[in-house]
């Protein structure tokens, strides 16, 4: 038996149209039209890691979303949201950059705490803090890595983590406040495993 024709999908300025007039059935197209292609495209900017590509395409989705109705369509909607993606990758690899920078300045702070200690005791407690608030980090969602990063590691204001993590003020508060009891839940799970 034949299958039925499938219905022809619609012009990209006509799903945008529907999209931000709230239609449900037309943001499903979007996704699926452009979904696996967008991971592929993110896929291989990030080296492979399927986790990071998962949560970069849903953020490109996301922001794409938000962005929507400036979409001036110059260019393909492909290449709008291929343009948002670089720029989820680069604050990506920021992100872990950062990351790498705080295991940095933990270290530092473990051979200070290793040169001033007094006792062998001291010393492993300060290398065992540093590892137990590394591994924390690691185990945290990459908003909430940034979130406490921004907030806690380099001073910044509210509304300057705001401005980093592109929401208001009043998010970027509830962002830090869960990124804050997460951290709490985690470094007590890991405390508990490295006892």
């Amino acid at each position: 038996m034949p299958e039925p024709p499938r219905e022809a999908e619609p012009a990209e300025g006509q799903l945008v149209a529907q999209i931000c007039a709230g239609d449900g059935e037309a943001l499903e197209a979007f996704y699926r039209r452009y979904c696996d292609r967008l991971y592929s495209f993110i896929y291989w900017r990030v080296s492979g890691d399927e986790a990071a590509a998962e949560d970069l395409t849903q953020e490109t989705f996301m922001a794409a979303l938000r962005n929507l109705r400036s979409f001036q369509g110059g260019s393909g909607l492909f290449t709008w949201l291929c343009a948002i993606a670089r720029h989820k990758v680069a604050d990506h690899f920021r992100r872990r950059h950062r990351l790498e920078t705080v295991q940095e300045s933990l270290r530092a702070q473990a051979f200070l705490d290793a040169v001033t200690a007094e006792s062998a005791e001291e010393r492993l407690a300060a290398r065992q803090r540093r590892d137990e608030v590394t591994e924390t980090l690691r185990r945290l969602p990459a908003r909430y890595q940034q979130a406490l990063i921004l907030k806690y590691l380099d001073g910044r204001s509210t509304r300057e983590v705001a401005a980093a993590l592109e929401v208001s003020t009043a998010a970027a508060e509830s962002v830090i406040s869960r990124a804050r009891a997460a951290f709490r839940q985690q470094y007590a799970a890991v405390r508990e495993r490295s006892e």
